[in-house]
């Protein structure tokens, strides 16, 4: 007997309809994988003011309430670099739409995880933080395949943070949101006091954008596979190994990925100290060296740079470019310039030069 797939509405709008229909076409042929059928609509605008397609807000608007009608919660995704009378970049007309969100006619777009799509780098012209901050997430149209999972996901978790919270956060809807039976009170004090004041119809739009961009990216209260694997003090292949031993460290909350996998960096260190408890004093890398009787130096984590495994690692990267994270002696690093950190969250680091 066949699953039932989740339906789910899409509207893109584009000022292009081949980029717009190719986007489509993947969505649709991915979203099958994740138990999904997409309903999908595509609003063209186009660059000539004398052009018959659309380029008001309000016939904007009605299409997507005529296509997002009886919908519990759809994805709006939007040409980050459109070229239009009506707007110039992407980001603009999100902002205009989200705009639309007071009054009843329109409360239909509370329910939309607007996204922007680009099919440029992000240091693109126009590419900046604050236009980037009109959107939850800008995907790369060149990569959708790829992003698939994120992209469903983006949107189921909106859906859920728009109807957890009516009023205000508080500590117990976190902990809801996140899947979690408490939250350290550094978590709670790193929230942004906006989100724990009463919450106005574009607040989950602005929620849901920082939880996915910097508390699930950002390394601090989560980790990466890089970052949870160094500071155990294994590579990432003898990670895997030991993946079922610290189970109860991983996230399972809001937005999570399996293709991404997170762990509470909290959790971790207690559930390891519990599960290795040596007779001496040991730091977290020596413990998780401890994990498996089968490791070897093999398996051990070793410094980009000296080799030397016999010391404190952080993932680092070797050059500005930032390709690519490797484990690299703690004292042989710095935090990388102009990195703007909240509270409780760890800086990226790049290797300093030093080698002894």
């Amino acid at each position: 007997m066949n699953e039932e797939l989740n339906k789910i509405k899409i509207a893109i709008i584009d000022d292009k309809i081949d980029d717009a229909n190719t986007a489509i076409e993947t969505i649709e042929l991915e979203a099958k994988q994740y138990n999904y059928s997409v309903e999908s609509l595509i609003v063209t605008l186009n660059r000539d003011e004398d052009d018959k397609d659309i380029n008001k807000i309000s016939e904007i608007i009605d299409k997507l309430r005529v296509h997002f009608e009886d919908c519990d919660y759809g994805i709006l995704i939007i040409d980050f670099k459109l070229s239009t009378d009506i707007a110039r970049y992407g980001s603009s007309l999100a902002l205009r739409i989200r705009e639309e969100k007071e009054g009843a006619e329109n409360s239909f777009l509370n329910k939309l995880a607007i996204i922007g799509i680009s099919s440029s780098q992000p240091t693109e012209e126009g590419r900046t933080q604050l236009r980037e901050m009109e959107f939850i997430q800008i995907f790369d149209r060149n990569e959708l395949i790829r992003d698939a999972e994120a992209f469903f996901k983006l949107a189921e978790g909106y859906s859920f943070i728009v109807n957890s919270v009516s009023e205000e956060l508080s500590i117990e809807l976190l902990c809801t949101i996140l899947n979690t039976r408490e939250i350290s009170e550094l978590l709670w004090n790193t929230i942004p006091e906006d989100f724990k004041n009463k919450w106005d119809p574009d607040t989950p739009h602005l929620f849901s954008r920082w939880l996915w961009v910097e508390f699930l990216c950002t390394p601090g209260f989560l980790l990466s596979k890089i970052y949870a694997s160094t500071l155990l003090g294994i590579t990432e292949e003898a990670f895997e190994k030991i993946t079922d031993r610290i189970e109860e460290a991983k996230y399972d909350g809001v937005f999570k990925l399996n293709s991404r996998p997170l762990w509470w960096k909290e959790k971790l260190i207690k559930l390891v100290s519990q599960i290795v408890e040596p007779e001496e004093l040991m730091p977290i890398w020596k413990r998780g060296r401890k994990l498996s009787n089968e490791f070897s130096e093999n398996d051990y984590a070793k410094c980009a740079i000296t080799d030397n495994y016999d010391v404190k690692l952080v993932p680092a990267y070797k050059g500005y470019d930032r390709q690519k994270l490797v484990p690299i002696t703690y004292t042989f690093t710095e935090e990388a310039k102009n990195e703007s950190i909240s509270l409780g969250f760890d800086a990226e680091r790049i290797w300093n030069g030093e080698s002894e």
